[in-house]
C-alpha cells in the first residue's frame, strides 16, 4: 500500500491510482458493515447483546 501510495506521489497521482483507492475503500467498508451488522444481529440473536454491550 506505502508503495502505490509513493508511486501515485512520483507519477502524479494517475487516474488508475484513485480508481484502485477507491475500490479498496468501498471493498474494505462494505466488508466492516457487513461483518459489523453480522455480529450485531448474531449477538441480539443469541441474547448476549446486552453482556457485550456492557
Amino acid at each position: 500500500m506505502i508503495v502505490i501510495l509513493k508511486e501515485g506521489l512520483w507519477r502524479g497521482f494517475p487516474y488508475h491510482y484513485y480508481i484502485s483507492v477507491i475500490i479498496h475503500l468501498s471493498i474494505y467498508l462494505s466488508s466492516l458493515f457487513s461483518w459489523y451488522f453480522s455480529l450485531s444481529s448474531s449477538a441480539k440473536a443469541e441474547g448476549t447483546y446486552e453482556s457485550i454491550s456492557y
